[in-house]
């Protein structure tokens, strides 16, 4: 599987004032009309967001509080960056395609799916210094990768089948916890489903 294109600014200092002009939206558009010809794009697109720019926000407090609240909660955060890279991504198409006039030019006409990786951190922990605190939380480590293991699925959905009747339910996973269903939907009976596995 390939991997998906990446959009990196060049360096620490990319832009001497991230205010003066829309900074991401012009990687994005020259990403996009650097695309290869004919329409085709990479399905996923990554674009690396440098905190620092965060912190140059022009409303240096909320630059500041959306940096504390990148770190503490970023698998809120996060998501948020897709959401607004993929609107500007769906703008930067929308007025590519309009200016070109036609297809003719082979300009792409489909988004990809853009996500965000955030780097640029301002404090890098050391190994040692991890303690529970940094769960769920954003954390910069220097060093090197010596092992990599295969990737444990996350769960989503939990799928229960009734031990008394063949009814089914599916319950999605909220924020790692899944509620069991207590009775039976279909016969009624308490305690009778059961978690299926690897169904």
């Amino acid at each position: 599987m390939p991997w998906p294109a990446e959009i990196h600014p060049d360096g620490d200092d990319d832009v001497a004032d991230p205010n003066e002009q829309p900074f991401y939206r012009e990687l994005l558009r020259n990403a996009l009309e650097n695309a290869p010809r004919g329409g085709r794009l990479e399905p996923n697109v990554n674009v690396a967001i440098n905190v620092k720019h965060l912190r140059a926000f022009k409303q240096e407090a909320q630059g500041r509080k959306l940096e504390k609240e990148l770190i503490r909660f970023p698998a809120q955060i996060i998501p948020l960056f897709d959401i607004a890279l993929n609107e500007a991504a769906a703008q930067v198409v929308a007025e590519l395609a309009g200016g070109a006039g036609s297809d003719s030019q082979g300009l792409p006409t489909v988004v990809p799916v853009v996500r965000s990786r955030v780097y640029n951190l301002g404090h890098v922990a050391q190994m040692r210094q991890l303690d529970p605190s940094h769960i769920d939380t954003l954390v910069a480590l220097r060093g090197m990768v010596v092992r990599t293991s295969t990737i444990i699925p996350e769960m989503r959905r939990a799928f229960y089948r009734c031990a008394a009747c063949p009814a089914t339910v599916e319950v999605e996973v909220d924020r790692g916890r899944v509620e069991d269903p207590a009775a039976c939907a279909a016969c009624r009976q308490q305690g009778s489903m059961e978690l299926v596995h690897n169904r």
